[in-house]
């Protein structure tokens, strides 16, 4: 399997284990001021993540099945085009936050009355 034949669902599995790594050790990832190395604006918008070296290796340990993209990832050593490829070059506190929201709305429209859903 090469990075380029990663699927859809392979990427999606994959930000779920970053978010659920993430928001479950996001009070010493802050603390260690590890949150912010990554940081860009779109559209007036300003957004951050950890560093492409701190996630990459992460990674490997939640998704033994990336550990088959290291030997390229340490020659090639442009771990922000890696993150890109598997998806994972996104702000993850903006991503919770979405993914919250999402839950909040899906819970309110299951409590309108069926006429109004």
């Amino acid at each position: 399997m090469s990075i380029l034949e990663l699927d859809e669902q392979f990427k999606s599995q994959l930000r779920e284990k970053w978010l659920s790594y993430y928001e479950a050790n996001r009070s010493w990832i802050f603390a260690r001021d590890l949150h912010n190395n990554h940081r860009w604006e779109s559209n007036g918008y300003h957004y951050s993540r950890p560093s492409s070296s701190f996630i990459v290796p992460v990674m490997t340990a939640l998704e033994p099945r990336l550990s088959c993209f290291m030997p390229c990832w340490c020659k090639n050593s442009n771990f922000d085009k890696m993150l890109a490829k598997l998806g994972l070059d996104f702000d993850p506190d903006f991503a919770i936050t979405q993914r919250e929201l999402q839950t909040i709305e899906t819970k309110a429209v299951s409590l309108l009355p069926e006429s109004e859903a």
